[in-house]
């Protein structure tokens, strides 16, 4: 919904309580958290939880002057300090092309630095600087936060189930098997 202050649109936050919005419709929620889950189908489900979690998240990273994209990256090398951008690439999803774009931007910041690797000059590997450390850490944190408070409904069991469940999707989507079209 936008509302007019001063001659200035805003776009109001999906956050704030949610309203009626009356040229809609009757019962037209204008918030994101309130939308109805369409059916069952399972990446609409799994899309909207993501971009409502990245919606809480992005308010934090937008502090630090980072995107989900970098946070996602940031995570990884973290992780997995002297990842090739391949294996970024596989593990969080994104093209080549991206990662590395977000590698360049990380880098012109001091928070991640490219080298080439001793044994093989062919394969470059990203490592975390001790700014970057800095950053993810506290970002880190407030993610898990924000995931934690996500499924504070759930039971201990019901959460390691879940996340059972959702590996066993993700890995069995990865296997690339193509589904034909009848």
């Amino acid at each position: 919904m936008v509302s007019a202050r001063r001659g200035v649109a805003r776009r109001r936050s999906v956050f704030e309580e949610p309203k009626i919005d009356r040229a809609a419709g009757p019962d037209r929620l204008t918030t994101i958290a309130e939308m109805p889950v369409r059916g069952a189908y399972l990446p609409h489900v799994l899309s909207r939880l993501m971009n409502l979690l990245n919606l809480q998240l992005l308010q934090h990273l937008r502090t630090k002057k980072l995107t989900i994209g970098q946070f996602r990256v940031l995570q990884f090398i973290q992780q997995f300090d002297g990842a090739t951008i391949n294996e970024i690439s596989s593990d969080c999803v994104i093209e080549q092309s991206v990662v590395s774009r977000i590698v360049d931007q990380l880098e012109q910041r001091h928070i991640a630095t490219r080298k080439k690797n001793r044994s093989n000059a062919r394969y470059v590997q990203v490592f975390v600087t001790a700014k970057g450390r800095a950053v993810i850490n506290e970002m880190d944190t407030l993610a898990k936060k924000i995931a934690t408070n996500a499924a504070s409904d759930l039971s201990a069991e019901e959460h390691t189930k879940l996340v059972e469940l959702l590996r066993r999707v993700f890995h069995k989507a990865n296997e690339g098997t193509r589904i034909a079209l009848d």
